[in-house]
């Protein structure tokens, strides 16, 4: 874990014995009082806190730095993941992972192939995304999380968002559909042309249907190359992510 985040209410407050972030400190990190680790602020920005207290028993007490000497942290990139929504583990592991990247959002539909039953899972009901996405953003030292949004279905989430997206590529991953025969490949597209965004919409473990697919190209969505094998749900939407983000920051450094 590259940092640790904290929320602006929980800035400058102590951690009672049952935050997981003291059990971190401790056996993971293996802090002791007077040392200092990495914080974050969300929204704000990275710093160091010192441990001033930390009892046996009752809260761990840190010494923050102030809010306005924080450095900021790394930028989330226009990249955003239309996910046809996949297993609970799955989506649990995604959400964590694509937070890490610093992908700017994260777009979760019903699919015609996939459960129904999905979008009442505890996944959603407790807000786990948003404790997931939390958590990969300490590992990436990010302090912005990616927003993660519900649609109930490719339809539903192209008629609500005709303009959001109108300056970003869109790649629509679908290996077995007859126009990915014919391709680009992701690094090739970025090569051609850095885009101002992308979105990338990857089906869930039974794919899109070709309902779907017609859909995503009529809301100008290409089919997307990732070569002849034919990649898991999960493996194909962290090497997108992962790929496109990359390229970005190789972009922005040239």
């Amino acid at each position: 874990m590259n940092i640790l985040l904290f929320s602006q209410n929980e800035w400058n407050k102590p951690l009672s014995r049952d935050d997981p972030r003291v059990a971190h400190i401790q056996k993971i990190l293996g802090k002791f009082t007077g040392e200092t680790l990495r914080v974050g602020c969300l929204g704000r920005g990275r710093g160091e806190a010192k441990i001033l207290e930390m009892p046996s028993q009752g809260d761990l007490v840190l010494e923050f730095p102030s809010l306005d000497t924080l450095a900021p942290g790394p930028p989330s990139l226009p990249v955003v993941l239309l996910l046809g929504h996949p297993r609970i583990p799955v989506i649990q592991r995604l959400c964590r992972d694509l937070a890490s990247f610093g992908v700017a959002g994260i777009a979760v539909c019903g699919t015609d192939l996939g459960e129904k039953s999905y979008f009442s899972s505890s996944f959603w009901t407790r807000n786990q995304a948003q404790n997931l996405a939390i958590e990969g953003a300490q590992q990436g030292g990010l302090t912005v999380l990616p927003a993660i949004d519900r649609w109930w279905s490719v339809a539903d989430f192209l008629e609500k968002n005709t303009n959001t997206y109108r300056e970003y590529n869109r790649y629509v991953l679908h290996p077995s559909h007859s126009h990915s025969f014919f391709a680009p490949t992701l690094a090739a597209d970025f090569i051609r042309k850095t885009p101002r965004g992308v979105l990338i919409a990857v089906g869930p473990e039974r794919g899109w249907s070709d309902r779907e697919v017609d859909r995503l190209m009529g809301g100008d969505f290409t089919p997307l190359s990732l070569g002849p094998y034919t990649w898991r749900t999960e493996s194909a939407a962290v090497f997108a992510a992962g790929l496109s983000t990359h390229l970005y920051s190789a972009t922005e450094q040239q």
